[in-house]
Order: C-alpha cells, then sequence, then structure tokens
C-alpha cells in the first residue's frame, strides 16, 4: 500500500510540474511586425534514449530507471530520468527513495548512453544524495534483445570521488565497473 501511494505522490507531482511547463511553455510564438508568428523550435531530434528496466544493487536494494531524453540536432536536450531506488532490507533502512530528474546532457556513442539530469522532485530531500538539485550520470547500453541492456544511474559525487574530484559530464562518457549491470525486467532503447 505505501508503494502505491508513494507512486500516486510522485504521479501527481510530476503531472504537477508539466502542467506549469505546459502552461507557460505554450506560447513559444514570436510576432514579427508584420504579425506573421515563427515557431523558433526547428531542430530534428538527433539522439533518444528510452525504456526502462530495474537492476540490483547489492543484498536485496534495486534500482529502477525509467528513462525518456532526446537531443536535438543543434544540441538541444529535453526528457526525464524517474529514478526509484528500493533500500528495503539494506543496513537497516525500510524506505523506497523516488526522484524525477530532468535532462540536462546526453552524450550518445554507438548502442551507449551518458544523460546528465538533475533531481527536481524527491522523496527524500533532507538526504545529501536525494535532494533538489542533486546530480545523476546515468549509463545504458542498448544491446537489442530485453535482458541484455546494461544500465546504472550514479551521482555525481560517486564520479568525483571515483575520478579525484575532477569535473565531470556526460561528455566525458564516465563509466565505473559497478555501472556495467544487467538491466532485469526492461528494455532501453538507444538512438
Amino acid at each position: 500500500m505505501e508503494v502505491v501511494m508513494r507512486r500516486a505522490i510522485m504521479f501527481l507531482a510530476v503531472c504537477s510540474l508539466l502542467g506549469v511547463f505546459i502552461v507557460t511553455g505554450c506560447d513559444q510564438g514570436v510576432n514579427t511586425p508584420n504579425e506573421k508568428v515563427l515557431n523558433p523550435i526547428t531542430s530534428q531530434e538527433a539522439h533518444s534514449v528510452t525504456g526502462d528496466g530495474w537492476i540490483k544493487l547489492d543484498g536485496s536494494s534495486t534500482e529502477e530507471a525509467i528513462v525518456t531524453v532526446m537531443q536535438t540536432d543543434d544540441g538541444r536536450v529535453d526528457g526525464t530520468v524517474d529514478l526509484e531506488i528500493n533500500r528495503q532490507g539494506v543496513s537497516g533502512s525500510s524506505d523506497l527513495v523516488f526522484t524525477l530528474q530532468k535532462a540536462t546532457c546526453l552524450k550518445v556513442e554507438g548502442n551507449s548512453a551518458w544523460i546528465r539530469s538533475e533531481i527536481i522532485v524527491t522523496s527524500h530531500p533532507n538526504e545529501e544524495l536525494f535532494k533538489v538539485g542533486a546530480e545523476y550520470i546515468t549509463l545504458i547500453r542498448d544491446f537489442g534483445d530485453k535482458g541484455t541492456d546494461i544500465m546504472h544511474s550514479s551521482s555525481l559525487k560517486e564520479f568525483q570521488r571515483e575520478y579525484g574530484n575532477l569535473p565531470v559530464s556526460c561528455s566525458d562518457k564516465p563509466t565505473m565497473q559497478s555501472m556495467e549491470t544487467v538491466v532485469s525486467g526492461g528494455r532501453y532503447q538507444v538512438r
């Protein structure tokens, strides 16, 4: 029941945010002196990453990511990463963590994608790794068949520890051995 309630709350939060984006972003036309309307969004989709799946982290902990991110040919990135971490049974924890992250960077190379994102909605605002504004990089490798893809999301703080506190971006294509985790129960598409 608690899981259903948390998902319902996240759904409402996402819908509320999307409602704000839609209301504030509907009038994107620009009036010219002749009263013609020009639409400034003329770029085509260059890359996209979509899908969902979950991985087992350690013990009984799991991580699930629902990804819908696209990049236009002029480099603009739009979309979200919906991350759920089930920490039940790990270090005495009995909770689930839900975050909604806005994509800020996408790097695609072959069948691999790196997505940098920033948390905009969270169920755990008092935890450093999950507070609003915390940044993540999600690695996805699309091997085509269900149950063969790789997905793992790590906070920028984890990457900076691994890379010696150097700035890390999705354009750097960072990876750690722990990220090469095969996805269960889902399928991702990198295009």
